[in-house]
């Protein structure tokens, strides 16, 4: 659900106006398939598979207000069927053509949907994913089954709007 909250705050001194937009949770869902290993390999393994995400729209909103700032809500991966305890470990890059950042890289308990935490420095996130679809790389380490993984994954993300207006500009 959208909320918008408006804050203006009009100051007879400065002559300014200010506004904050906030977009609580906008949410991109994409299926993948974790690739399976030869059986005959022993001990954990790493697996990577990566999707196209894209969250431009939703935010294109909020970007046309004003400055805005981004912090992931959450990050979470469920099995279709069965279940993600053969993952150990897991970690998770965001990309387009000019940059990258890891949103997590941590141990596990796997289960049917794993939700993982996110690193709080996301510096250039918020340019990013208002530029358009980025890549979500995951790499899962565990005992990998033979066969492929089919998991849904989302990504939620909030976004804050920041404008200042001199009452000259309005």
């Amino acid at each position: 659900m959208k909320k918008y909250l408006f804050s203006a705050l009009l100051l007879s001194l400065t002559g300014c106006m200010s506004a904050t937009i906030y977009e609580d949770n906008v949410c991109a869902s994409k299926d993948l398939d974790l690739p399976g290993v030869q059986q005959n390999l022993i001990g954990e393994q790493t697996v990577s598979k990566s999707v196209s995400q894209d969250l431009s729209g939703s935010l294109s909103k909020v970007k046309d207000i004003g400055q805005v700032d981004v912090v992931v809500n959450s990050l979470t991966f469920s099995a279709s069927t069965g279940d993600l305890t053969f993952i150990k470990h897991i970690t998770v890059v965001v990309s387009n053509d000019s940059n990258s950042i890891m949103l997590t890289d941590t141990d596990i308990a796997g289960g049917t949907s794993i939700s993982v935490p996110v690193n709080l420095d996301t510096n250039g996130l918020a340019d990013m994913l208002m530029a358009g679809p980025v890549s979500l790389t995951v790499n899962a380490t565990g005992d990998i089954p033979s066969a492929p993984t089919h998991m849904s994954s989302e990504l939620c993300v909030g976004a804050v709007a920041h404008v200042k207006k001199s009452l000259s500009d309005l």
